[in-house]
């Protein structure tokens, strides 16, 4: 099981659901005036990690604020995670959990982030970094609005303040990027400064071989590049695919390390002696297959397709 999962465990005890939620963290607008300058009058400063993170003062006694998480590792650590009040108690006596989740902010390392592109993403949205660490806004992606009996009228005094609150989360995310001197960043903004590399590629196609010499399904077509040293005596890695269906991704080597790091040490080992395969396409190709898949692959299981280059690739912000 991938390190990513995880990564998924830890998020999901931060909206695990009860009822329903809000449906993206980056569509609503917030006016970040309504959030007073550091040490004005109106709202409560929350200090984590050497972070400050603004709350109103006027909704406090209607929120729950979650700052302790004893099971978060450093590389994907949740920062605060916020709900209201009253959603979190009912759902606690109806369900046993998870209702009332209004917004959050975790903080994620390089070798994290490279996880994360590729994963479902739901309810995760990269906003901010800081040079070496970059912030994700948390949100529920259905309403966990929740009170005895599970019913919700939406003409109540109840609903409207709940409607209320959940304006308040992209506000306090605005204010937390400039109040700490953050750099705005989306995984965008990191997949398009990748795709702007000039890099030269080998595509490889790989099928499973069949006894009597044929193929069969899946298809994969791999993109190498070699990404630490040109030329003879460079390592080759996989850095996209495509499935069957033509869907593509990026690859991040599940190492606990940044990919330039991880890489930076195959080549070194490389060129002492080590890990010789790498040297060739298809053994890295077969190398990832294994890795990736669970499958075992030879140089049979992959034909070159010359002058076939990886499009642009397609990023999302969520």
């Amino acid at each position: 099981m991938r390190r990513l999962c995880n990564f998924v465990l830890v998020l999901s005890c931060l909206i695990t659901l009860a009822a329903c939620g809000q449906e993206s963290g980056g569509e609503t607008t917030a006016d970040i005036n309504s959030l007073p300058p550091s040490g004005g009058s109106g709202i409560i400063l929350q200090n984590i990690d050497g972070l400050e993170i603004a709350l109103p003062e006027k909704y406090l006694d209607l929120l729950r604020i979650d700052t302790d998480f004893p099971d978060a590792e450093e590389s994907w650590k949740p920062l605060i995670s916020i709900y209201e009040k009253s959603s979190y108690e009912a759902a606690i006596k109806e369900y046993g959990g998870g209702g009332g989740f209004l917004f959050g902010f975790l903080v994620m390392d390089q070798a994290a982030f490279e996880q994360f592109i590729n994963a479902d993403g739901s309810g995760i949205q990269v906003f901010a970094t800081d040079g070496k660490r970059y912030y994700a806004y948390t949100y529920p992606t259905d309403v966990q609005f929740c009170r005895p009996g599970g019913e919700i009228n939406s003409e109540s005094e109840e609903w409207k303040k709940w409607e209320e609150l959940n304006e308040i989360g992209p506000a306090v995310r605005e204010d937390f990027l400039s109040r700490n001197s953050l750099q705005p960043f989306t995984v965008a903004d990191f997949i398009n400064r990748l795709s702007s590399e000039n890099k030269s590629y080998l595509c490889l196609k790989y099928s499973s071989r069949l006894p009597d010499g044929g193929t069969a399904s899946p298809h994969y077509t791999l993109f190498l590049c070699q990404p630490v040293k040109q030329g003879e005596g460079g390592i080759w890695a996989v850095e996209q695919w495509l499935d069957e269906w033509g869907n593509q991704y990026l690859y991040f080597p599940d190492s606990g390390k940044p990919a330039t790091e991880y890489y930076a040490g195959l080549q070194e080992a490389c060129d002492s002696g080590g890990h010789q395969s790498l040297l060739s396409p298809t053994g890295a190709a077969a190398a990832f297959m294994k890795d990736f898949f669970g499958y075992e692959a030879g140089e049979n299981s992959f034909e070159e397709i010359p002058g076939m280059v990886p499009s642009t690739f397609a990023a999302t912000d969520e």
